[in-house]
């Protein structure tokens, strides 16, 4: 059961995998000028890889939601662990990034914004948070 203030969540990220699964099927239709060209026919679509990553993006989209659920744990503590997670998944995808398929050049895109909405996240909640510290003590230094 999910409550009335993590309903805007879930659909967020079920918005964000349509997003990408409308990625994902227009950079299908992109040639990929890398393989070697024997004939002039033109290649199939790759739905398998499409799917593939759907199904990944899917499942990256589902544990950051439920890593950045607001559990017991401070927010900034929850947003750290998802951008070190993500970022140990983004490592092996960048590395083996160079000369691939558009669909893969899609999902590295992906994840290249998903660490960057997550540091955003984690700025603007350490922001709000060092505002609160500075205006609390503002206010105890005139009760003085």
């Amino acid at each position: 059961m999910s409550s009335s203030s993590s309903r805007p969540f879930w659909i967020l990220a079920i918005l964000a995998w349509l997003a990408m699964v409308t990625v994902y099927i227009s950079s299908g239709f992109q040639p990929d000028y890398w393989p070697p060209q024997n004939d002039d026919r033109p290649a199939p679509y790759p739905l398998a890889q499409v799917i593939v990553f759907c199904i990944i993006t899917a499942l990256e989209i589902a544990l950051g939601t439920l890593i950045a659920r607001p559990w017991k744990l401070p927010r900034l503590r929850r947003l750290s662990a998802l951008l070190i997670v993500l970022l140990l998944w983004s490592v092996p995808w960048a590395m083996a990034g160079m000369h691939q398929p558009p669909v893969r050049g899609s999902h590295m895109n992906w994840l290249l914004l998903f660490n960057a909405a997550v540091l955003l996240a984690i700025c603007t909640d350490a922001t709000i948070n060092t505002a609160g510290v500075v205006r609390r003590w503002i206010r105890t230094r005139r009760l003085r």
